[in-house]
């Protein structure tokens, strides 16, 4: 097997130039196809459900087109036709969903726009899935941390461009209120414009790039490790079962780093809507939801711009602390990040959080590829990289359907909790990717010093502990509360509460107001600290049990909203779960007089050097003996 020769700069990067394309169809759909739906009325707990489409069409799609691919030579190539097909398919796609409300005939506007969901999804995976294995099979493993880069950068520079059309286009004076069908302009000519970048730039991979004749990938790879199998679908199954172990191990890190991503571009729209701009009830057609929508999708830009920037350096870090550490430490970022929009009380702040998930998305859409196409058998690439995906989509299938339920019941209706819970994801993942192994990395190290030095995995075995400690201590950190006291329950004996609020400039200038049945704020207090804010309410006996919304006005910009959990107090005043106090929860101390002398028998014990003994000098107390009817205690405390 012959060492594949290293592609220039240029070469590496019109292969990966497709990318741009898909990944700003992408954009789009993940920044805006939330209030789409929920435009056409679906409910923010239902979002999930719809946003299943994706993984579970990628699940299916791409290890079929993986496992085809890897068998395929036509006049256009190997990966090519898969490209082709897949962006004429995926701009028809994205011209459809925005025009949904004004196509429903039979059917509801929603379910016509889940249908073109899912039409969208297939036609990306169609696109997408050969890219990965088009890296691996061109470029040697010397230059896949470069080339999965360049694909990373390519792939930032279409998301962030994607992310950002609404609001541009919306600065530009094109309407940003809903029309008749629910879906205002600026966000339809987006998609127009979305369809139209999509299949330029898969025709610049097409026509430009160059892929291995059969004869040439034997000669790279070896004999393709192809016919062991029944051919399709039991062939696929034979290889899932045959995984290498450095996949299955990335799955786990995978499977958190998804997980995430999909209550990132699920939940946010509405949780910057309710925690941020302070909106409540049905708020889905209005202007400012719109605004919060559109400040998302710059939001989701600036990641991009982030990620497109820190792809250029991923090699050099990579070479630097290695594969691993650099996607632990973009990861545990990307949690930080996350977390932080919990605090975030403006859309400036949500800017300042998506720096973190920039860097995580970089290493997200490059390391765990690098890594893992130094381990797969010749002539696999295709299916691997289908099969990989399992890993993606499983979680966000997971998500999908417990997701909107643990919203609507177990956070009350908050989304931003889900963002939360994202961040913790991305730091588990972060501590997952250390314990993977990276047979590239050191085949490259033997290959370059001929051998592995023995003490190589000591400044791996601290770094990983070091990274676990940090990550540790930064989610405690970030788990720290604003509110004390953190909760308080409905019914109880005093009708007057006071809250303490601490967050930075939380009361500078600040004034409040609260709208919840039962409760009258009565006052507020601003003291010297500006980070201290002190309100002071008053609950009526009828309250009910819910998030007393606590709103915090300063002046111009949107409104600080914190909603505070007033809980329901267990049932049976205490006697169901508490005993009260009896004879066995006390202890009882003896407390004699230190010259108590209960058992003379011991005042000289033989064989210890001190012998004397003189019970009258304040300066030689020999500690207390009480003997009683059936038990002796000694309590010993000697002066010398």
């Amino acid at each position: 097997m012959e060492p594949k020769p290293p592609l220039t700069l240029g070469q590496i990067f019109t292969m990966s130039f497709g990318f741009m394309g898909i990944q700003f169809g992408f954009a789009l759909q993940n920044g805006n196809t939330s209030r789409i739906l929920r435009s056409f009325g679906a409910d923010v707990d239902q979002l999930p459900l719809f946003w299943l489409v994706a993984p579970l069409v990628g699940m299916i799609v791409q290890p079929l087109i993986g496992h085809y691919s890897d068998r395929t030579w036509n006049r256009l190539g190997r990966r090519k036709p898969y490209f082709l097909t897949g962006a004429i398919l995926s701009s028809l796609a994205l011209i459809l969903l925005p025009n949904s409300g004004g196509l429903a005939g039979v059917l509801p506007a929603l379910w016509v726009g889940a249908g073109f969901v899912m039409v969208m999804d297939a036609s990306f995976n169609v696109a997408m899935e050969p890219f990965r294995a088009l890296v691996a099979d061109n470029l040697p493993d010397s230059q896949r941390t470069l080339g999965f880069s360049i694909q990373t950068f390519l792939i930032g520079v279409g998301a962030v461009i994607g992310s950002a059309l609404p609001d541009w286009l919306a600065s530009l004076r094109v309407s940003q209120v809903a029309g008749p069908d629910g879906v205002a302009p600026n966000i339809k000519y987006s998609f127009y414009i979305g369809a139209a970048v999509f299949i330029i730039a898969i025709l610049v991979t097409v026509v430009f790039s160059k892929e291995y004749a059969p004869d040439q990938y034997r000669r790279y790879h070896g004999e393709p490790e192809v016919g062991e199998g029944s051919g399709g679908l039991g062939e696929i199954w034979k290889d899932f079962k045959k995984m290498p172990r450095t996949m299955r191990q990335l799955g786990l890190v995978q499977f958190f780093s998804w997980f995430a991503l999909f209550s990132m571009w699920v939940f946010t729209t509405d949780a910057v809507a309710t925690h941020v701009y302070g909106l409540t009830g049905h708020y889905e057609l209005t202007t400012a939801y719109n605004e919060a929508g559109n400040k998302v999708g710059s939001a989701f830009g600036i990641y991009n711009l982030v990620a497109t920037v820190y792809a250029l350096f991923l090699p050099g870090i990579a070479r630097l602390v290695g594969r691993k550490m650099t996607h632990a430490l973009s990861l545990a970022a990307g949690g930080i990040g996350l977390i932080a929009i919990y605090f975030v009380h403006t859309p400036a702040g949500l800017y300042y959080a998506m720096v973190g998930v920039g860097l995580a998305w970089a290493s997200i859409l490059s390391m765990p590829y690098v890594i893992l196409s130094g381990c797969l058998p010749a002539g696999k690439m295709g299916i691997y990289m289908g099969i990989f995906n399992f890993f993606i989509t499983l979680p966000q299938i997971i998500n999908g359907v417990f997701g909107g339920w643990i919203v609507k019941h177990l956070y009350a209706g908050q989304p931003v909790y889900s963002i939360v819970l994202a961040g913790f994801c991305l730091i588990a993942a972060a501590i997952s990717v250390l314990f993977v192994y990276d047979g590239g990395a050191i085949r490259m190290q033997q290959e370059k010093a001929g051998f592995l030095p023995v003490n190589s995995s000591k400044p791996m075995y601290y770094l990983k502990r070091v990274l676990t400690l940090a990550c540790l201590v930064v989610a405690l950190a970030a788990s720290a509360q604003q509110v004390y006291p953190t909760n308080w329950w409905a019914g109880m004996k005093h009708s007057s509460l006071q809250v303490m609020i601490h967050a930075k400039g939380i009361g500078e200038g600040a004034t409040v107001s609260v709208s919840y049945p039962g409760i009258q704020l009565t006052e507020f207090h601003r003291v010297s600290n500006p980070n201290y804010l002190f309100v002071r309410l008053r609950l009526a006996a009828t309250v009910k049990p819910g998030k007393v919304p606590i709103q915090i006005n300063h002046g111009a910009g949107p409104a600080t909203v914190i909603q505070y959990p007033l809980l329901a107090r267990r049932g049976g005043n205490g006697v169901s779960y508490a005993q009260g106090v009896g004879a066995g929860d006390f202890i009882y101390f003896l407390m004699p007089d230190r010259f108590s002398n209960g058992d003379p028998g011991n005042d000289r014990v033989a064989g210890l050097r001190d012998q004397s003994l003189n019970r009258d000098s304040i300066f030689c107390g020999t500690g207390a003996i009480c003997r009683g009817s059936s038990t002796t205690s000694t309590i010993c405390s000697a002066w010398e």
